[in-house]
Parts: C-alpha cells; sequence; structure tokens
C-alpha cells in the first residue's frame, strides 16, 4: 500500500488519468471503497480530469465533506 500512496503523491502521476484510475482501483482493493485515502484520492481525480462537470464537482466536494465528517483531523481533507 504505501507504494501506490507513493504513486498518488507524485505530481507527474496526476498527467496521466489512466495510471492515477489504476492505482484507486488497487488501493481501494487493499482498503476498502469508504476509506479516507480511496475518496481523497476519488475526489482529487474528478477535480483534476474533470473539473469542467459540475455535477463530478459537486461529487468531488461530496466526498471530502464526507472524510471530514469522518475524521475530522483529516489534514489532506482539509
Amino acid at each position: 500500500m504505501p507504494a501506490l500512496l507513493f504513486v498518488l503523491s507524485q505530481p507527474r502521476a496526476w498527467e496521466a488519468e489512466a495510471l492515477v484510475q489504476s492505482t484507486i482501483s488497487r488501493l481501494k482493493l487493499r482498503l476498502g471503497g469508504h476509506a479516507p485515502q480511496v475518496r481523497l484520492a476519488e475526489a482529487s481525480a474528478l477535480l483534476r480530469f474533470h473539473s469542467e462537470d459540475e455535477s463530478r464537482r459537486a461529487k468531488a466536494f461530496v466526498m471530502i465533506g464526507d472524510v471530514l465528517e469522518q475524521c475530522p483531523d483529516s489534514l489532506p481533507g482539509l
């Protein structure tokens, strides 16, 4: 799992949507779909690759809000 989080922490990785989505899928398999790391990565991907789509932006904001409800002290969520 640290390797997956490392990939997502690299700015260059976020230039390739397929790489990011693949990494998120693997992270989801290991942690589960409701893990804060997964939710934040999914929200980041929506904002990075689909920011022009209002419904996807809204979904990302809801995901971030859910993480902050679950983990109010989450620095990445802030």
